[in-house]
């Protein structure tokens, strides 16, 4: 179980969209893949959002990390949401360092939201 650290190393955002899924992030021309632009300006939209809530990452740190995912119907796959929004909150070389991670899925027709705790426990 993930010690407690104080308030000061823990993060609460909430946005009214969803990360695009690991499917509709990147796109082929051949043999070469390569990240829809689409996708990319909602990956860094989220991670400006992250970083506006004074977030900031440390290679060093450990994390623990919750996300709620709201999805406007029941055909939406939870999993296919996580890796991108891990990406774009740690990068793509730093989500190794969270060792605990939670994603949990609600459906309310018509709506969609995410919400991301990230808290800092070593």
């Amino acid at each position: 179980m993930p010690r407690k650290t104080p308030e000061a190393h823990r993060w609460h955002v909430a946005f009214d969209f969803l990360p695009p899924s690991v499917n509709h992030q990147y796109g082929r021309r051949g043999s070469q893949a390569y990240t829809e632009r689409g996708a990319a300006s909602v990956l860094e939209g989220i991670s400006l959002l992250v970083a506006a809530q004074g977030f900031q990452f440390s290679i060093k740190a450990r994390y623990s990390v919750r996300v709620l995912f709201t999805f406007p119907s029941d055909v939406f796959d939870l999993d296919n949401r996580v890796k991108p929004l891990m990406d774009s909150v740690f990068g793509a070389r730093g989500d190794h360092r969270v060792y605990h991670l939670e994603a949990d899925k609600e459906v309310y027709s018509g709506r969609e939201r995410t919400e991301l705790w990230i808290e800092e426990v070593g």
